[in-house]
């Protein structure tokens, strides 16, 4: 289980995660997840992305309502990745890639959340999102990172390309440390995303 947590200064995104066979809801790894979640929540970010892709969908929806009351109690917004729940309050959704985000909005499935964002990997997809109603974009990775081992960063220079070639909010996902914030923030990033330093909150 995966989630992002992006600070209200236009800096950091946190992602975090926990790939343990048990994960359901009263499960003791689920408990850990949500209090990992809480400890997060109670810092200063303003919002946390809560990105599952390999949960059913019942226990993601689980997921999803704990962590929107949590969420609602420190006043924070969660964002859902991928899946769709029917309880969308002070959330957004991300879906995975462009090609989802127009498989949702072509099936009107997107009329209740507030906000939309979208991963992407190319220019192309930048003008996708647009052209679909993105609020923002996470574009990536732009390092090497251990969830995609092996997989070549695609560097500074890409994101410059993708901040050069849209107006929407851009965030870079991959290998982010804070110290390589400097360098995203010089792209014209709006802000960077990262996993294991609020993980370790």
């Amino acid at each position: 289980t995966d989630y992002s947590a992006l600070s209200p200064l236009p800096t950091t995104i946190a992602t975090a995660g926990s790939d343990t066979l048990d994960f359901i809801p009263g499960s003791v790894s689920y408990h850990r997840f949500l209090a990992q979640v809480e400890i997060i929540a109670a810092t200063n970010v303003s919002a946390i992305v809560l990105r599952e892709k390999d949960l059913e969908e019942t226990v993601y929806e689980a997921l999803a309502k704990d962590c929107i009351t949590l969420c609602t109690h420190y006043n924070k917004k969660l964002i859902l990745h991928s899946f769709l729940i029917g309880t969308p309050v002070k959330s957004t959704v991300y879906p995975a890639v462009a090609v989802q985000l127009e498989t949702y909005r072509k099936a009107g499935l997107l009329s209740d959340f507030a906000q939309i964002g979208t991963s992407v990997h190319s220019v192309d997809d930048v003008r996708l999102a647009e052209k679909l109603g993105a609020d923002y974009v996470f574009a990536g990775n732009i390092y090497e990172t251990e969830c995609k081992a092996g997989l070549a960063g695609r560097g500074l220079a890409f994101l410059k390309e993708v901040c050069d070639n849209t107006c929407l909010p851009v965030y870079a996902i991959g290998g982010m440390t804070p110290d390589r914030l400097p360098g995203v923030l010089e792209a014209g990033a709006k802000g960077a995303c990262m996993m294991s330093g609020f993980m370790k909150l």
